[in-house]
């Protein structure tokens, strides 16, 4: 035996059978010789009667003195009672982020979550934790880590706080299968950020467009009729798009007024329907061999899978830009609120659990709050001796100037046997018919911006029957 030195090493000659040589000045620290050639530096110690061997590195990676001082850590540890080669081996073994979620999902989500949350927390791991995380081991994830990958998703806080969320779980289950120590939970003290809860909901005026454009979509069979109605109801019960999208005839009860959802987000619910819903359903095409309420017109007996393109399309023709699908809900709730109703009655119409969520929509309702600041304003007015508004105007987003309805002269004019039955929305040619205009002279007017204004669905023209008598009283 001799003290381990540089000339030791470099000295120690290669034969057949791999042999040792232990350090004399530090028990079990030794050199390890293989018949290939290399030369292993180790730390051979008991643990009860078992005698294990630890490789610190090989030569000339690590010096003579730096796994010297790796040994003499190692036996540091061990006098404590830890074992270093358990633990190498317990990292080897331990399983990578990606084999993680993969797990986590099979064995929890699979079970636990419905398949809508399932399909959200793939596409979370697939387009943000896997790019980020996926080669590390559990065991390696520090609070640095989720840092990163959290500030990485700041411009989607909503995102950003639900990926927090879903790790956050991961690693309470992966201390609860043994996979990472107990209460080393990297997202802990991880300040979420702040969301804007939306506060969009349709006004009067904005609802009249909106029926306008699905009454002009319906007649002109610019899209789907389910898609039409599946708005409808969505605006006439405030009812969640899954819940109307994967809805079944069979959960559907007319004579008693409302919708038996075996599932929902908040579990088993019903949906009740009030007459203008029960019409609506009463009214809608049904196809056979489908049980779907909304029908995809390309899969047999399967649901309309997405309504986003055709929802795009409406609000364009509408004008509602920046409204959402699920901004239908938040009008029904905000419309609740208005008209007097309770939480607790809005709650049960919305199929809410707790009263704290319905809460969120009774700031929504607008009409209320202007109203009684117009009560103010009006009594502060007359203490200041200013003129009274005038009564025309209204408060519907922009003020306005309240024109009475009148009957249309041309309308009059016309030899129409029932005016009241012309359809809403006119092509070009009944148009000019209506007018009594050449239809040359019509599309010329078009294509110089001028005669009445008129709305364009892909390359097809639209007139309305109010626009043609406001042109023509002109």
């Amino acid at each position: 035996m001799a003290r381990l030195t540089k000339r030791v090493i470099e000295a120690a000659e290669i034969r057949d059978k791999d042999y040792m040589i232990f350090d004399d000045e530090l028990s079990g620290f030794g050199l390890r010789v293989l018949p290939s050639g290399r030369k292993n530096l180790i730390l051979q110690y008991r643990i009860g009667t078992r005698t294990r061997r630890l490789t610190l590195g090989y030569y000339p990676a690590i010096t003579a003195e730096q796994a010297r001082d790796k040994a003499f850590k190692n036996l540091a540890a061990i006098r404590d009672g830890q074992d270093p080669m358990q633990e190498k081996q317990a990292f080897a073994a331990c399983p990578s982020m990606k084999e993680y979620f993969q797990r986590f999902m099979e064995i929890h989500a699979a079970v636990h979550l419905k398949p809508c949350t399932r399909l959200r927390y793939e596409g979370i791991i697939k387009n943000h934790l896997i790019p980020m995380l996926g080669r590390l081991k559990i065991v390696e994830v520090t609070r640095a880590h989720v840092l990163q990958v959290h500030f990485a998703m700041s411009k989607m806080p909503s995102s950003a706080n639900q990926t927090l969320a879903l790790l956050s779980k991961m690693f309470n289950m992966a201390e609860a299968w043994g996979l990472r120590a107990e209460n080393t939970n990297p997202c802990r003290h991880i300040k979420k950020y702040k969301e804007r809860k939306r506060e969009r909901f349709l006004s009067a005026n904005e609802m009249r467009r909106l029926g306008e454009a699905l009454h002009m979509a319906e007649e002109a069979s610019l899209c789907s009729p389910f898609a039409i109605a599946a708005f409808r109801l969505l605006i006439l019960t405030g009812a969640r798009l899954g819940e109307i999208q994967r809805c079944r005839w069979e959960y559907v009860h007319l004579d008693r007024g409302f919708i038996r959802l075996p599932d929902s987000k908040t579990g088993p619910r019903y949906i009740h329907l009030g007459r203008t819903a029960i019409e609506v359903l009463r009214t809608m095409p049904r196809v056979a061999g489908n049980p779907y309420l909304i029908c995809s017109d390309h899969k047999a007996g399967e649901p309309v899978n997405d309504l986003q393109n055709t929802w795009r399309l409406i609000k364009k023709w509408s004008k509602l830009e920046d409204v959402h699908i699920h901004d239908l809900r938040h009008t029904f709730a905000s419309n609740a609120v208005a008209m007097g109703m309770s939480l607790p009655m809005i709650g049960k119409l919305l199929g809410h659990t707790q009263t704290q969520t319905t809460a969120r929509y009774a700031h929504l309702a607008m009409d209320p709050v202007i109203e009684a600041a117009s009560k103010v304003t009006d009594q502060l007015g007359d203490l200041l001796a200013l003129p009274k508004p005038d009564e025309s105007i209204t408060i519907d987003g922009v003020a306005t100037v309240v024109i009475p309805d009148c009957p249309a002269p041309l309308a009059e004019q016309l030899d129409v046997e029932d005016p009241n039955a012309l359809p809403r929305f006119m092509t070009s040619a009944q148009a000019a018919k209506y007018l009594n205009l050449n239809p040359r002279l019509l599309d010329d007017w078009r294509w110089r911006r001028k005669g009445p204004k008129y709305v364009k669905v892909g390359n097809n023209v639209r007139y309305t029957l109010e626009e043609l008598d406001r042109f023509a009283n002109f």
